[in-house]
This record gives C-alpha cells, sequence and structure tokens, in this order.
C-alpha cells in the first residue's frame, strides 16, 4: 500500500510542472505581445511629436513671412519630409478668416504619415492659427515710439502730450532757457526732443511731448452772471479762492487745463469794466500736444448752475453740425475728421485727426487767443424752472448784443464756439457728445378732481394718464449742462393756471433708487419746503438711474 502512494503523489507532482508550464508560457507570450503593442505605440508617440514639431515650425516660416515681404500662399502639392521616425508629407492652406476690414487670414497645416490629410486616420497632425498681416515696420514703429507724425503711432484722444506730475526742477526757478508765462503761472522748456510745462511755483512737470513738437492751446473767459451761486457774495467778495474751491475747467486724457487771473491777481475783473456790471470772468487755459481731440468741460463741486455756450446772435433754427447756436452743455467737443468722411463715412480712411493736423504735419495752434477768432468761453449762469437752450441766449445776451463776449464781431468771424468745435477743414457730422437723464416716476394723491401742473427744476413731467387720483407721472432730471456730481431743487405744483398753488404737500417718501448703492435725500421736514407747496431735494447724485416718488396733496 505504501508503494502505490508513493506513484501516485509522484504523478500529480508531474502534472502539476505541466500545468506551470502552460501557466507560464501564456504569460510569457503575453509579456512579448504587450511589449509589441508598447513599441508599437511608441513608435506612433514619436512620430506623431516630429510630426507636431515639422507643423510648428512651418507655421512660425509663414509668421515670418509679414509684410513687407511677399505674403505666402497655399502649397500647391504636399512636401515630402524624410524624417528621424517616419517620412512624413506636409501641406498648408491659407483662407481669408471672412472678417471684413482686417487682413486676416486662417493658415492651416497638416503633417501626415501613413494617413491622409483629407482622411479619418489618426496618422496626421493639423494645427490651425489665425495670423494678421501687419507691416513689421509700423508694429515695429508703434512699439519704439519712433516714426514721424502720425506715422507708426497708435491714434488716440491724447495725441502726443504726457500727463506728468513728476517734480523735476527747482520751485520758481525754472532751468535756464526756458520760457515764462508769469499770466498762468507756467514755464515751457525745451530740451533733447522734450518739450515741458513746467508749474513754476512747484517745478512739477505737468505735460510733456517727446518728439520735438511744441504745444497748441485752447483759451478763453468763464463768465458768471450775478445772483449765481457763485456770485451771492458781494462784488468785493468774488475771488480765485472762491472760484478755485467751487469750479474747476478740466480737459480729456492728454491735456492739461490752468485758470488764472493775469499777474497772479486775485479779485475777478467785471464786464463791462464800467457802467452796469453783467458778469464777473476768470481766464483758462488748456495745453495739449500733437493730435489731441476730445472735450473741455467746466465742472463744479458745489452743485453748480447752469453752463451755456454758443453765440446768442445764431438762430436756434441753425441745425448745422458746427452750428454756434446757444446751448446748454457743461463741454464742448472738439473734433477734427479727415475729408474721406464727407463722401463714405464708414470706410476706413474716415477717421479722427487731431489738433494741428489738417494736414499730414503738425502746425502747433492756439484757439481762442485772438479777439478776430472764434472765441471759447463759458457762461456759469442760473436758471430756474424748465430750462431751454432760448435761456441761455437770453443770458448770454446781457448786457447788449452790441458790447458782449458771446457775439460775433462785427467785420470778423468771431462770434463764441457751441457744442462742437471743428479742428479740421471738415467735420462731417457730430460726435461722442452724450445726453443723460435721471428717470423718476411720481405718484400723487390728492382729493383734487384734475391732476396738477408739474414743474422740475432742471427737468420736466409728462402729464398723466389717469383721469382721476392717485396721479402718476413719469418725471426726469437732465444733465445736460449741468455741471455739478448731484442735483438739487424744487419740484413745485399749481393749477391749470399754471400760477395758483395746487395745495400743501405731505407724505412724501422716496423708494426703489437705482443703483441701489445711492441714496436720493429730500430736505425741509420730510422734503416739504416752499412753505409747503413744493418738494425740495437736497441731492439726487448724477450716477442715479431711476427711483420712485410719492406724495399727498391738499388743495
Amino acid at each position: 500500500m505504501n508503494a502505490n502512494l508513493t506513484c501516485r503523489g509522484k504523478g500529480f507532482v508531474l502534472m502539476d510542472a505541466m500545468i506551470a508550464i502552460v501557466v507560464i508560457g501564456i504569460g510569457l507570450f503575453g509579456i512579448v505581445r504587450l511589449n509589441s503593442v508598447m513599441l508599437a505605440g511608441t513608435a506612433i508617440g514619436k512620430a506623431r511629436a516630429e510630426a507636431t514639431q515639422l507643423a510648428e515650425g512651418k507655421l512660425e516660416e509663414i509668421r515670418a513671412q509679414q509684410p513687407p515681404a511677399t505674403k505666402p500662399v497655399s502649397s500647391t502639392s504636399p512636401e515630402t519630409i524624410t524624417g528621424v521616425n517616419a517620412t512624413f508629407s506636409r501641406s498648408w492652406t491659407i483662407t481669408s478668416a471672412g472678417l471684413t476690414g482686417l487682413d486676416l487670414d486662417r493658415v492651416t497645416v497638416c503633417v501626415s504619415w501613413g494617413d491622409t490629410c483629407g482622411g479619418t486616420g489618426e496618422r496626421k497632425v493639423e494645427l490651425s492659427s489665425l495670423l494678421s498681416w501687419t507691416d513689421l515696420n509700423t508694429s515695429g514703429n508703434i512699439g519704439s515710439g519712433q516714426g514721424g507724425v502720425g506715422a507708426g503711432m497708435p491714434e488716440t484722444p491724447g495725441g502726443k502730450g504726457k500727463e506728468s506730475g513728476e517734480v523735476k526742477y527747482t520751485p520758481n526757478a525754472p532751468p535756464a532757457g526756458a520760457v515764462s508765462n508769469p499770466n498762468d503761472g507756467t514755464s515751457i522748456y525745451q530740451h533733447g526732443g522734450t518739450t515741458e510745462l513746467i508749474e513754476t511755483a512747484t517745478g512739477r512737470v505737468l505735460l510733456r511731448v517727446d518728439d520735438g513738437s511744441g504745444f497748441s492751446t485752447i483759451s478763453g473767459k468763464v463768465y458768471i452772471t450775478w445772483g449765481s451761486k457763485i456770485a451771492k457774495k458781494a462784488t468785493s467778495q468774488i475771488d480765485m479762492a472762491l472760484v478755485n474751491t467751487n469750479v474747476r475747467v478740466l480737459g480729456s486724457l492728454g491735456s492739461v487745463c490752468l485758470q488764472y487771473l493775469p499777474g497772479g491777481a486775485n479779485t475777478l475783473p467785471l464786464y463791462p469794466s464800467s457802467g452796469t456790471t453783467a458778469f464777473s470772468y476768470f481766464y483758462y487755459i488748456c495745453y495739449m500736444g500733437a493730435g489731441w481731440w476730445g472735450n473741455i468741460a467746466v465742472v463744479r463741486f458745489d452743485g453748480g448752475d447752469r453752463v451755456c455756450l454758443g453765440d446768442p446772435n445764431v438762430l436756434q433754427s441753425d441745425t448745422s453740425t458746427v452750428s454756434r447756436h446757444p446751448i446748454l452743455s457743461a463741454l464742448r467737443n472738439y473734433r477734427g475728421y479727415t475729408s474721406a468722411c464727407t463722401t463714405t463715412p464708414t470706410s476706413s480712411a474716415c477717421k479722427s485727426t487731431g489738433i494741428g493736423l489738417d494736414g499730414s504735419v503738425y502746425t502747433p495752434v492756439s484757439y481762442g487767443s485772438s479777439a478776430t477768432g472764434i472765441q471759447h468761453h463759458f457762461l456759469l449762469t442760473t436758471i430756474t424752472g424748465q430750462p431751454t437752450n432760448t435761456d441761455c441766449a437770453t443770458k448770454e445776451s446781457a448786457p447788449s448784443l452790441g458790447s458782449n463776449p458771446f457775439t460775433t464781431i462785427s467785420g470778423t468771424q468771431g462770434g463764441n464756439a457751441g457744442l462742437l468745435f471743428c479742428l479740421s477743414s471738415t467735420c462731417p457730422f457730430e460726435s461722442g457728445f452724450i445726453t443723460s437723464t435721471t428717470n423718476f416716476a411720481m405718484t400723487i394723491t390728492t382729493t383734487a378732481t384734475t391732476a396738477p401742473l408739474v414743474k422740475v427744476e432742471g427737468g420736466l413731467c409728462l402729464p398723466p394718464t389717469q383721469t382721476a387720483s392717485p396721479f402718476v407721472y413719469n418725471c426726469r432730471i437732465d444733465w445736460i449742462g449741468w455741471s455739478g456730481d448731484y442735483w438739487s431743487g424744487n419740484i413745485s405744483y399749481t393749477q391749470a393756471d399754471g400760477v395758483t398753488p395746487a395745495g400743501q404737500v405731505s407724505g412724501v417718501t422716496t423708494s426703489n433708487v437705482l443703483p441701489s448703492d445711492k441714496i436720493v435725500t429730500l430736505g425741509g421736514t420730510a422734503g416739504v419746503g416752499c412753505e409747503g407747496e413744493c418738494i425740495t431735494f437736497t441731492s439726487v447724485p448724477k450716477d442715479v438711474m431711476s427711483f420712485a416718488l410719492s406724495a399727498t396733496l391738499t388743495p
């Protein structure tokens, strides 16, 4: 029995060994097969990496052929390239990107090995890119700031002027060779191709140009009518300290504006200098470099009065784009255009030109400096009720049209500039002037059977559509001509005759102010003013878009 058991044990050992050999064989076969697949995948990966490099190389080659070199075209037949990992076929197409007005092309490069670029195989690489065909000389000039006036330079409203603020010189001691202007307290210093506008008292550089050219200027006077907010005090109390606290003349990017009295005087002069006083006034001057265009504005920090432009001799019916008719506006637009704008305003040849660039060569100019040219004055004046442009004509006509700084000078072009001043010989259309409003819905509850008439200082309300109380008015505050950062004023109510008060106001509330972080402030006792016959506002910020107002009116 023991012998039989021993034989059986030896048989099982042999079977186990055979099974082990089979398992090991299968494993080795799998390893060999896996290794073959991995080697094949590695070969494809290497070929794909090499194909990608070949495609990227062709894209860079095409980019290098930018103008002024001859513009490249699509390949007519594939290139054959013997690589390290395969033999490749490379082709490319260059087609328009289809964007109107832009020389922009789509470039596609395909590198294949064993498959075709138009097929669905995986043995190919395709790279695509958009290329803008800009002359490299132009790009270089833009980057380096080189080139003549308007040549190779980016066109911006600021022109060549660069605002600085750097203190470079000793206060009250301009550098040798600087030309001083004691009236506005500046000095102009030209050296090494740079022209600097220096504030003499501080040595601070206000503005500079770096191409050797000079500054252009726009200058005038800011007149103030008696009875306006800044002129409520006695004549002897009106001085530049009061003006500088409440009023600033500002210019767009690339310009610096100064306000002054000649010789550093402090007391505002009067106009006319003898007889019945109509205005007080101070001077302003704005400096800028070649190519500047933008706006010059009068800004009030105290809520302010209305600002008027234009010539009262020019009729309101004159609607030409450069009309000098009187208008309510806190700013004046200065624009210029190429002659192409008169015929094809949408063409690429129609574009803005700046100050001193009516032609291709810059010539510094001084607008408003001569009594024989168009003046660039502003008028600060009080206009109550619902103001119109004709109110400006009335204010500007004082003391008389025969002796007035805003009217056409006899025998000359003369007059005062309006909303748009043309910097070139061609100004076919107005640009850049936007009127804005703050809208509010006003609900009035009353026992009266007819809706009262409403007057908003600096705005208006449309008659309500309701035939019985409560009446809902759609109202607005007009910001055109308002140069402060907030509105303050009254809303008054009258009967149908427009004179008799409609009753006592109570229960005034505001709500739904947008943007939500802004606050509309009522004055008096919950906004009731004018002996209870009007609603008084202390502040409506200029950036409030809309709000709601409700009140009760008792006849």
